[in-house]
């Protein structure tokens, strides 16, 4: 059964692991080099604990965690600093439930708009927020200097 759920500390081991996969998938996009040294230096949130400002989700299959998202509210705004679902198991509504998870988070902290990231190029991460009703609205141009 695929669910999400605010992580707890038992999760420390499968959202580390999550994590150095999400960061290894991050370097080989285009601007990923970029972004995970710039927006992702750590994540602003271990587990536990969740604040109210701030909340580890993992998304479950049975006991299974394979997916992590890191929310985080600034002002009347929530941020996903992260979101992540292990390979092997996309497709199948991770990803979905813990945006679920995440919604409900943010608006029990009364946010009214609620943002994440997409890199160029990465149609599917793109292809699946705006299934959410998620739109662009502001795009980072860079060069090296």
């Amino acid at each position: 059964m695929v669910g999400a759920r605010v992580a707890s500390a038992d999760d420390g081991t499968a959202v580390a692991e999550l994590r150095r996969l999400a960061r290894s998938e991050l370097l080989e996009q285009r601007g990923g080099e970029q972004f995970t040294a710039a927006e992702m230096a750590g994540p602003s949130v271990d587990v536990p604990p969740s604040t109210p400002d701030a909340a580890v989700v993992v998304g479950t299959i049975g006991e299974d965690v394979v997916g992590v998202a890191t929310v985080v509210r600034s002002g009347r705004r929530a941020r996903l600093e992260e979101f992540f679902t292990h390979p092997g198991a996309r497709g199948v509504g991770i990803g979905h439930a813990m945006l679920g998870e995440v919604s409900r988070l943010a608006r029990s902290w009364e946010c009214t708009d609620l943002d994440s990231y997409a890199l160029p190029g990465d149609r599917d991460t793109k292809n699946f927020f705006e299934s959410h009703a998620m739109k662009s609205r502001l795009l980072i141009v860079h060069t090296a200097l």
